[in-house]
């Protein structure tokens, strides 16, 4: 679901980011100096998963810290120590280093948000505890759903979302011969009503209005690349490079998606 957060919900919430993302990359850091230190490679023994991050939050390095709820902090420390066991079952690489981008994340659990049903009849979803609220963060819902264990509220290109998953109840279990058999015998309108994102591989080309509009689209975000790596200040708020970092990546988004175009 989209969210449509306040100019200071939105500064909140990158602060949250911030921090999520400080946390897992000290952590990142001091797993890879585990590694030198043990010599891995001739060794191959590796140091053990600690998920303690107490010792990272100090009033007078990382005062900051202290603004974010500790929850986000526990969860991002969680979702590191579950990414390094999958790493040793071989269902994942290791955790990585995460660049300070237009993206982040938090990870919130059941003390940190609520969907709370008002007079108006409009169901909206609360954000925050007591010492730090966030309130009333704006979704736009398309259908009815139950109350999930946890979500995570995620950005990308100034855009915010809001994601979660939950248990629709227990189902018989089908095999593929049966699931088949039972789904041949349906309709083609009852196959598009319960079918969940569409897809058989087909992506229709980026309608412009001329390939001279699509060769000058391209060429615009190819040049606002070259002025940001360039030396220098740039002054003017058209030119800032924050907002051409921005205007670069909703280009890529919106024609990556489309057949024929790489940015």
């Amino acid at each position: 679901m989209q969210a449509h957060p306040t100019p200071v919900q939105k500064k909140t919430l990158s602060q949250w980011m911030g921090c999520a993302r400080y946390i897992w990359n000290a952590k990142t850091r001091e797993e890879k100096e585990g590694r030198e230190t043990l010599n891995t490679k001739e060794t191959k023994n590796y140091p053990k998963i600690n998920a303690a991050y107490a010792h990272l939050k100090s009033k007078e390095e990382t005062p900051w810290l202290y603004d974010c709820p500790s929850v986000i902090l526990r969860n991002t420390i969680s979702n590191w120590r579950d990414t390094y066991q999958n790493f040793f079952k071989k269902r994942c690489g290791r955790p990585r280093h995460k660049k300070k981008d237009g993206r982040g994340s938090i990870y919130l659990t059941r003390e940190l948000f609520r969907f709370e049903k008002c007079e108006d009849g409009v169901t909206r979803l609360f954000v925050g505890s007591k010492k730090h609220n966030l309130g009333h963060l704006s979704i736009k819902t398309h259908k009815k759903f139950k109350t999930p264990n946890s979500i995570y509220i995620k950005k990308r290109h100034n855009s915010y979302w809001v994601s979660f998953c939950y248990e629709a109840g227990s189902e018989p279990t089908l095999t593929d011969k049966e699931h088949y058999k039972a789904l041949s015998k349906k309709g083609e309108a009852y196959l598009i009503k319960h079918t969940v994102g569409i897809d058989r591989g087909e992506r229709e080309p980026y309608k412009l209005h001329s390939k001279k509009a699509l060769f000058l689209t391209c060429k615009h975000t190819k040049r606002c690349v070259r002025s940001i790596s360039k030396k220098g200040e740039l002054t003017t708020k058209r030119n800032f490079p924050g907002n051409r970092r921005e205007a670069i990546g909703v280009t890529r988004q919106r024609l990556s998606s489309q057949q024929g175009i790489n940015l």
